[in-house]
C-alpha cells in the first residue's frame, strides 16, 4: 500500500452518522516476512496480532421488533482479514451445535454449500453496486463463487446479448447460461497459494461432526481470495468483472497494494437450517442438552410449517430452501417484502491499511452513499405512487418513507448546507438512453459533501449505478 496523506479531520458529524454507519473491519497488511497457511487451523502468528469482527450477527429480515433481529450467542460468528499483494485472507470461527454436510466440492452440480449451514462472503470492491462477488463455504469445505453483474433480484436493468451497451452487463457466472467460465478457483488444477487462485480450508474436531453439542462447539475456516484475475485467465479475482475495461479501472483504483486509502464494501453472513432431533424436537434455537440422533434429511413442508410459525424470521417453505439468514450487515428490512442478501448499498465497510495500523477511519463516503440510496428508495416511491420520479430534493424529502428511506437522515442533511449541497436531475422521457439514463423515465441525484480538503460527490441513478468522486487528491481522505 502506498502512503496516505490524511487531511485535517472533518467537522462534528451529524448525529445520525454513529447511528446509521455499518460495521467496519479493518484489514492489515502481512509484513513481507509474514504468511499464512491456509489449512483451517487459523493457528498463524499473523492472526494473533489482528483483532475479531465485533459486530454481531442478525437476522436479514430486520423486523422493528428487535428480538426477532437478535441471533443467539451460541449461533455467533466473527472473523479476521488481512492482505498481501496478491490475496485476502479471511479467517472465520463459527459456532455450531450440529457440524455435517452433504455438499462437496467447488461449484458442485449437487448445488451450493447453503444447502447445508454455510458461512458467506459479500464483496463490492468499488461500491458501485456492479461486479460485486459472493462466496459460500460449509464446514465440509464445499465452495460456491460468483460473479453478478447487478444486484440479483432488485429489478435493475441489464445488457443480456450486447444490443444495450448503455446497460450494465447482466452477469450470474454461476447460470448455465453463462457463456463465459469465470470462477476464483485455479482452473488449471495447480494446487495452493502457488496455483494463485482461491483456496480455502476447513477445521473441526472429528468427534464432533454430526452429533449434537450444547451449547456449541466451534469450526474455523481459512480464505484466500486472489485480489486480481490471473494473467493466463485461469482464474479471476475478487478485483475482475466480465468487462476488460471495467476491470483495469477497478485494478487501478480499488487495488490496496497499488493506492492508499482503499475502502471496499461487504457482508459476512450464515445460512443456518433447522434438524429434527428425537422426540420431535427441532434445534437450534432453544434445544435443551442431551440430544440425540438428529434427521439429516431436508425438512418437510408441514415441518417447515410448523417452525416458520415459531420462530417467523425463518426463509423458504420446504426443503434445502428452508433456513434462515444472519449477516452483520443486515441489508433487508421488514417493509421490502424480500429478506435478501444481495443488496450492496447497505453492506458493511472494510478498510485495508499498512500492517500494524489498526486505527479505524471511518469512510468519508458513507453519508454521500447513505443518503444517495435513501433517494433512490424515495424516488422508487415516488414513481410507484405518481408515475413520475420527483423532480427537486424537497418532493424526494416528501416520497421518502422509513425504514427503507431514512427521512430523519434526509431531513438533517438539508438543514446543514454548510456540509450538504443536493442535486437532482429527472427526464421523463429521454430521447437516447444513455449509462446515466437507462429508461424512460429517468433520474439521477447527487449528494455533494463539503469537508476541509475533499469535497465528496455521491451520484446515483434509477438503475442503482453509484459513483463516488473525491476533489481531493487519491488517498487524501479525512476521517470521520
Amino acid at each position: 500500500m502506498s502512503s496516505s496523506s490524511l487531511l485535517p479531520p472533518s467537522p462534528s458529524p451529524p448525529a445520525w452518522f454513529d447511528t446509521r454507519y455499518p460495521p467496519h473491519y479493518v484489514a492489515q497488511q502481512l509484513p513481507s516476512n509474514s504468511s499464512i497457511v491456509v489449512d483451517g487451523a487459523l493457528d498463524d502468528a499473523a492472526w494473533q496480532l489482528v483483532p475479531w469482527t465485533t459486530a454481531p450477527l442478525v437476522d436479514i429480515t430486520h423486523h422493528a421488533n428487535a428480538s426477532l433481529n437478535a441471533v443467539p450467542d451460541e449461533l455467533q460468528l466473527r472473523a479476521k482479514m488481512r492482505w498481501d499483494a496478491r490475496y485476502l485472507y479471511v479467517g472465520v470461527e463459527v459456532r455450531e451445535q450440529l457440524i455435517w454436510a452433504n455438499v462437496t466440492g467447488h461449484n458442485s452440480d449437487d448445488g451450493p454449500p447453503y444447502k447445508d449451514n454455510d458461512v458467506e462472503l459479500f464483496v463490492d470492491p468499488s461500491g458501485t453496486t456492479q461486479f460485486y462477488k459472493e462466496f459460500e463455504l460449509s464446514a465440509r469445505n464445499a465452495t460456491y463463487d460468483v460473479l453478478w453483474g447487478v444486484p440479483d433480484s432488485d429489478g435493475l436493468r441489464c445488457d443480456r446479448n450486447g444490443s444495450l451497451p448503455y446497460l450494465p452487463r447482466c452477469v450470474n457466472t454461476s447460470s448455465r447460461f453463462y457463456p463465459g467460465t469465470w470462477t476464483m478457483a485455479n482452473t488449471r488444477g495447480a494446487a495452493g497459494l502457488g496455483g494463485g487462485g482461491l483456496t480455502t480450508a476447513t477445521a473441526y474436531a472429528a468427534s464432533d461432526y454430526g452429533a449434537y453439542r450444547h451449547p456449541y462447539t466451534t469450526w474455523t475456516a481459512e480464505l484466500a481470495f486472489p485480489l486480481r484475475a490471473a494473467a493466463d485467465g485461469s482464474h479471476g479475482g475478487l478485483l475482475d468483472t466480465d468487462d476488460a475495461a471495467t476491470t483495469a479501472a477497478y485494478v487501478a483504483r480499488y487495488d490496496p497494494s497499488a493506492a492508499a486509502q482503499v475502502y471496499w464494501h461487504f457482508d459476512l453472513s450464515r445460512a443456518q437450517h433447522f434438524r429434527r432431533y428425537r422426540g420431535g424436537e427441532f434445534c437450534p434455537f432453544d434445544c435443551a442438552a442431551g440430544l440425540a440422533a438428529p434427521s439429516l434429511a431436508a425438512p418437510s413442508s408441514a415441518e417447515c410449517a410448523a417452525v416458520k410459525a415459531r420462530w417467523p424470521t425463518l426463509l423458504g417453505t420446504q426443503g434445502y430452501n428452508c433456513y434462515w439468514e444472519w449477516a452483520i450487515a443486515s441489508p433487508s428490512t421488514e417493509a421490502d417484502g424480500l429478506a435478501y442478501m444481495h443488496r450492496p448499498l447497505r453492506f458493511a465497510t472494510l478498510q485495508f491499511a499498512p500492517s500494524g495500523a489498526a486505527e479505524r477511519c471511518r469512510n468519508v463516503e458513507f453519508p454521500g452513499r447513505h443518503l444517495a440510496a435513501s433517494i433512490l428508495q424515495a424516488q422508487r416511491a415516488a414513481l410507484a405512487a405518481t408515475g413520475a420520479y420527483a423532480a427537486d430534493i424537497s418532493a424526494v424529502a416528501d416520497a421518502c418513507a422509513p425504514p427503507q428511506c431514512d427521512a430523519d437522515a434526509l431531513r438533517d442533511a438539508r438543514a446543514r448546507p454548510e456540509l450538504f449541497s443536493f442535486a437532482v436531475h429527472v427526464v421523463a422521457r429521454a430521447s437516447v438512453l444513455s449509462a446515466g439514463c437507462t429508461a424512460r423515465p429517468c433520474f439521477n441525484a447527487t449528494v455533494t459533501l463539503r469537508l476541509p480538503g475533499d469535497v465528496v460527490a455521491a451520484t446515483i441513478n434509477e438503475n442503482s449505478w453509484l459513483r463516488v468522486e473525491h476533489s481531493a487528491k487519491a488517498g487524501e481522505r479525512p476521517c470521520l
